[in-house]
Order: C-alpha cells, then sequence, then structure tokens
C-alpha cells in the first residue's frame, strides 16, 4: 500500500512539474518524492531529485532540506 502511495505521489508531483512548473508547492513535493524514493532504496533517482530541488529553487527553505538530505546520505554510490 505505501508503495502505491509513493508511485502516486511521484506521478503528482511530475503532473505538477509539468503542468505547472513555477508552482509555490514544487519545491517541498520534490522533496516529498524524494523521500519516498529514499524509502524505495532509490538512491540514485532521490539525488537526482534533490539536485534538481536545490539547482531550481536555491533560496527555497525545502532547498535547505534537499541540501540536507544530499548530505545525510543520498548520493549516488557508483
Amino acid at each position: 500500500f505505501e508503495m502505491e502511495e509513493n508511485e502516486l505521489g511521484v506521478r503528482l508531483t511530475n503532473r505538477l512539474l509539468k503542468e505547472f512548473p513555477q508552482s509555490p508547492a514544487l519545491p517541498g513535493a520534490l522533496v516529498d518524492v524524494a523521500k519516498a524514493q529514499l524509502r524505495a532504496g532509490k538512491v540514485e533517482a532521490a539525488h537526482k531529485t534533490l539536485s534538481q530541488v536545490v539547482a531550481r529553487f536555491p533560496q527555497d527553505p525545502f532547498a535547505r532540506e534537499a541540501r540536507k538530505l544530499l548530505a545525510d546520505g543520498a548520493a549516488p554510490t557508483s
């Protein structure tokens, strides 16, 4: 059930990203997607998502959280 919720969250956030790229809700939604990706063991995908938050919204409070998650280990192991 949690996996279905995670996938739904990812799909909804992708839709938000596509249809409303300037939405103030987007940084937080992307951080939530990255957390779901981490829970699913998709570290490289989470790293990409978090890096996108930092790059696109550097002044947003969620960028600070994204940086912390990246520093805490949401980095690819390749």
